[in-house]
């Protein structure tokens, strides 16, 4: 099979996380402050989609490839922003899956066929190290404000929440967008 950047990256870091334990981050997560020790000593943690988000309707509309609390939607975790403790459970069954269905397969049915095999894998035989649910849309809040649209939340209330964000490959005015909230946020 061919491999996509994006599925060999899958690997790569599934592989990483196996082998040595750690933090994966996508080259697009910005850190705001120190990473949390909250989840290290957890078997692994990923941001997930939190059953109860109270702002459904915000998420669901302009990103509907992404966000879904639909009960039989499978994407419900960001891989953007892994923890995972050395020969992890999850790490190790997810990358051995991963590498047979590349050997096995000549294409990939699913752009997020990562977020997929999570979510059979979580809600099924590995249900034991499921860790706790903190929401995913906590890293992509920055986006939104980097994009210009508004959240009901203040800055400094989200950089209190959340020092791990999920931004894109962004365009000069919005660096500068992002450079001001950053910026600004320095003053609290």
């Amino acid at each position: 099979m061919q491999i996509s950047s994006s599925f060999f990256s899958d690997l790569l870091r599934l592989a990483l996380l196996h082998t040595y334990g750690g933090v994966w981050l996508d080259a697009t997560v910005l850190l705001t402050k120190p990473l949390t020790k909250d989840y290290i000593n957890l078997d692994h943690f990923v941001f997930q989609r939190d059953p109860e988000e109270s702002d459904k309707a915000f998420w669901e509309g302009p990103h509907t490839a992404y966000w879904s609390w639909n009960p039989g939607y499978r994407v419900k975790m960001l891989n953007s922003i892994i923890f995972a403790k050395k020969d992890s459970v999850m790490i190790q069954t997810m990358l051995s899956l991963m590498l047979h269905y590349w050997q096995t397969q000549n294409k990939i049915i699913d752009y997020f066929f990562f977020q997929i095999l999570y979510d059979e894998l979580i809600n099924g035989k590995m249900n034991h190290v499921k860790p706790p649910i903190v929401s995913d849309i906590l890293p992509h809040i920055l986006r939104v404000l980097v994009y210009g649209d508004s959240y009901p939340i203040s800055t400094k209330e989200l950089f209190n929440k959340v020092g791990m964000h999920k931004l894109t490959y962004i365009d000069p005015e919005k660096i500068a967008r992002l450079d001001k909230i950053l910026t600004d946020s320095r003053n609290f």
